[in-house]
This record gives C-alpha cells, sequence and structure tokens, in this order.
C-alpha cells in the first residue's frame, strides 16, 4: 500500500465508518477515479479497490464475486464479523498492509484456485501513560548541600580569607581558592566564576598589609576598608559558585529521577501491552480443512503485534508478539492487534 494519505470509499451502509475512519486516519480524500486504496463495504464490491473491508455476511453473492475476481487484482479482503469494533480492526489492519509488499499471499491460491487473500483481525488501541518531568526544590537541593564537607570547607575558607600580613592573606586565599574547586566533586560547574573582582581585591589588601613603619601606621583605615573589600569579594564569588553549584545538582537530580520515573514507566508499559496483546482472541475460526493448500505444511498461525509510533519507545520486548514502528500510530498510544491471514475465503464460510 502506497505511503502517504488513503482514499478511502464506502457503500451507503458504511457511511458512518468511513467518516470515522477518515478521521481516525486524518485523510480526507475524496473518492478518485480507477481503485481506490480502500473500500468498505457489506456486500459484493461496486468498484475496484485495492483493499476491501467487508462488515456483511459472507453471501453467496460475495464467495461469486470473490471467485471471479483473479489473484494479483485485490491486495487484501478483512471480514468483520458481527460484534467485533470495526474501525479498531480496520485501523490496524491498514497499518500492517502499509508494512507490506504489494504482492503478499494474495497473489497465491489454493488448491480449488481461490486467491488467499483473506484475513480476520481483533485489534484495540491502548494509551499510553505519558511521564511528567520531574520537578526538583531548591530547598532540597541547599539542605543536601549544606552537609557536604566540601561546602562546609568553603564556608570555613570564606571566613578566614584575610590577615596582617602578606602570608597569612596569601594562605587564606590559597585555601578559598582550592574550596571553590572541591565544589565540582559535586556537580561540573554550569558557568565560570569571574574572579576578577576578587583578584583586584586580594592584590590591594596585599599593598596595605606589606606596608611598614610610619606609613602601615597612617595606612591603618585603608588596611581595614581593603580587608572588607576583600572579604566581600569572597562571599560573592563563593555565592556565585554556589548558585552555579545549585543549579548543576538541580539538573543532575532531575535527570535521576526522570531517569527512574522512565523506567518505572516503561515497565508499566511493556505490562500493559503485554496484557492487551494477550488477552486478544481472533472473532472468528478458520476452516482450514475448506483451504486446501497445494504445498507441504501447516497454515502459519495467527500472528499477534504491537504498533507503536517510531517515536515512542518501548524499552524492551513482548512476549509472544512482535513489535513494529508505525506512522498511523499516534504518539503515546498503541495498537494491539491479533491477526490470521493468507487463506481463501472458504475458511469462513
Amino acid at each position: 500500500m502506497p505511503p502517504g494519505p488513503l482514499t478511502i470509499s464506502a457503500d451507503t451502509d458504511n457511511a458512518a465508518l468511513l467518516a470515522a475512519l477518515r478521521q481516525r486516519l486524518n485523510t480526507d480524500q475524496p473518492t478518485v477515479e480507477g481503485p481506490v486504496d480502500l473500500l468498505l463495504t457489506s456486500g459484493p464490491p461496486q468498484q475496484p479497490a485495492h483493499h476491501i473491508a467487508f462488515t456483511g455476511e459472507l453471501t453467496d453473492e460475495v464467495d461469486a464475486w470473490d471467485q471471479a475476481v483473479p489473484p494479483q487484482t485485490v491486495a487484501g479482503a478483512l471480514w468483520i464479523p458481527d460484534g467485533c469494533d470495526a474501525k479498531e480492526s480496520i485501523t490496524a489492519w491498514l497499518a500492517l498492509r502499509r508494512q507490506t509488499p504489494t504482492t503478499p499471499l494474495s497473489d497465491l491460491t489454493d488448491a480449488n484456485g481461490r486467491a488467499l487473500r483473506w484475513s480476520i483481525v481483533t485489534a484495540s488501541t491502548v494509551s499510553l501513560p505519558v511521564i511528567a518531568a520531574a520537578e526538583v526544590d531548591e530547598a532540597e537541593v541547599r539542605a543536601w548541600l549544606d552537609e557536604q564537607p566540601q561546602v562546609q570547607e568553603l564556608g570555613d575558607a570564606v571566613q578566614r580569607v584575610g590577615g596582617d600580613t602578606a602570608d597569612s592573606v596569601l594562605k587564606s586565599a590559597q585555601r578559598f581558592r582550592e574550596a571553590l574547586g572541591s565544589l565540582d566533586e559535586l556537580a561540573e560547574p554550569s558557568d565560570v566564576a569571574q574572579t576578577a573582582t576578587f583578584d583586584a581585591a586580594l592584590a590591594d589588601h596585599l599593598r596595605h598589609v606589606q606596608l611598614s613603619g610610619l606609613r602601615r601606621w597612617r595606612s591603618g583605615r585603608a588596611r581595614a576598608q581593603s580587608a572588607e573589600t576583600l572579604f566581600s569579594a569572597t562571599r560573592s564569588l563563593a555565592a556565585d559558585r554556589l548558585r552555579s553549584l545549585i543549579l548543576a545538582r538541580q539538573q543532575i537530580v532531575a535527570e535521576n529521577r526522570n531517569a527512574e520515573l522512565a523506567e518505572q514507566a516503561s515497565a508499566a508499559v511493556r505490562d500493559l501491552l503485554q496484557e492487551t496483546v494477550t488477552g486478544l482472541d481472533l472473532p472468528v475460526g478458520v476452516d482450514f480443512d475448506a483451504v486446501p493448500r497445494s504445498w507441504p505444511g501447516e497454515p502459519a498461525a495467527p500472528r499477534r503485534y504491537v504498533l507503536l509510533h517510531p517515536d515512542q519507545a518501548l524499552g524492551g520486548s513482548i512476549e509472544g508478539a512482535t513489535v513494529r514502528a508505525s506512522e498511523d500510530v499516534p504518539e503515546n498510544q498503541a495498537i494491539c492487534l491479533i491477526i490470521r491471514s493468507g487463506f481463501s475465503l472458504p475458511g469462513l464460510r
């Protein structure tokens, strides 16, 4: 079946189903000349189509039509017995057919010359949970950081920056810089703290404490002011780095929690899909004694599928089912189905 919007037509009995399918498949294509992609009919088709979904009884008239239509003329025929959800069944069938070559088993015939074009399907659309991004309270991160030895060491280093001698000032500044660097152990900084103001204040204070004699006595007030300026620059630099650290830690915690939530949601989704697809049963049985095969081997067993949007990651497999990506499935949904294909119409009558 070609990609892109589908051309769908229907008889009068299936007008409501046609409208529902066009909305479900997001197609408004009008009826075109020549075969349509899909025809919905309750009896023998009155127009050519590549795929046909029968919603009525499989009467002698339908059987006569099927015998008269040669192989390679209709790519696939789906019967929807009473009680089946026609929209779900057709949507699932089409999603699979759009991934199938244009010449499948419907080109073959059984020993009676009947085309193996028929299928039966049961399907269910499942809404998948949407994971909300984790929110991390800044107060929580601050409380955690307050308990870390690197942050406690920074607090002590800030309080001890300064001194009355060049040696004590340089040692305190070195301790402060090392304490700043140790914060990288808690999280990679989101930006680089600017140290120009601190470096200038440190140089100015060193100039004052290195004065001696009368010059030192006269510069007492200026020295006190330079010490205050150095302390203020130290606190400002530490605060900037801590703010950067808080943001980085919030991101780390959020990423870890989102990963945990995604893993939990993935497990829940797998369980949901496993339960849904395993619980599906075909609407009717197929009498393969009425479909004599001209080649050896048993008929293929029913197949189970889980169809997901290509951007929807499952994170695992579904036992007993094939998982496929399909553009026909909306995000945050999955189509679970069981299908039996590749037999002729007498198997259903």
